[in-house]
């Protein structure tokens, strides 16, 4: 294979590790289980949890079917007596088979989710999550940071592919040089 060719498929598989990164519509699963007469599955994101927003998804059937109208109430409570709490609406994850809410837990330990399905108050579970402290506000940025790199990378490549192909058709000389042009 050719050295052009293979500043190709490097290209290409730059190209494409760059589209790979893709979420899906949930999120990580945190709790499976049965409330009361539903059989739910919580999703959580980010992963790992960290202050901030939180987006808490559920996917709720009974008997097999998905269960869209049923009413869900999300409460957090965390470290120091910290609290919020929200109400589960549809999802705008294009996913219509998922319910979610948005939750903003203010500080890092662990957080106790209380999720109650339907308007029976004995239909409900609770579990545990660690959420993190915040990521640097930097770290947000850091892919943009070093984009350049592989850009700066290929055009090296051109450049020394381009200076090969002159040479060996010999038309490398004084008169072609850019830097011998602009010194006359």
């Amino acid at each position: 294979m050719s050295f052009r060719a293979s500043i190709r498929w490097i290209a290409c598989g730059l190209a494409v590790a760059c589209c790979l990164r893709t979420h899906a519509d949930g999120g990580a699963v945190v709790d499976r289980g049965r409330y009361g007469v539903y059989d739910a599955t919580i999703f959580l994101s980010p992963v790992p949890p960290s202050t901030g927003v939180i987006d808490f998804s559920i996917l709720l059937s009974r008997s097999g079917e998905p269960q869209l109208s049923v009413p869900v109430h999300v409460r957090a409570e965390g470290p120091n007596g910290a609290w919020t709490e929200g109400q589960m609406h549809d999802a705008d994850s294009g996913n219509h088979l998922l319910r979610a809410c948005s939750l903003t837990l203010g500080s890092s330990g662990p957080w106790r989710i209380s999720i109650q399905v339907g308007e029976n108050t004995a239909d409900f579970r609770s579990f545990e999550i660690s959420v993190n402290p915040a990521p640097p506000p930097w770290r947000a940025s850091l892919p943009w940071m070093i984009l350049w790199i592989p850009v700066a990378l290929l055009l090296v490549a051109r450049e020394i592919l381009v200076a090969g192909q002159r040479r060996r058709r010999g038309a490398w000389d004084d008169s072609n040089h850019f830097s011998a042009t602009i010194l006359r």
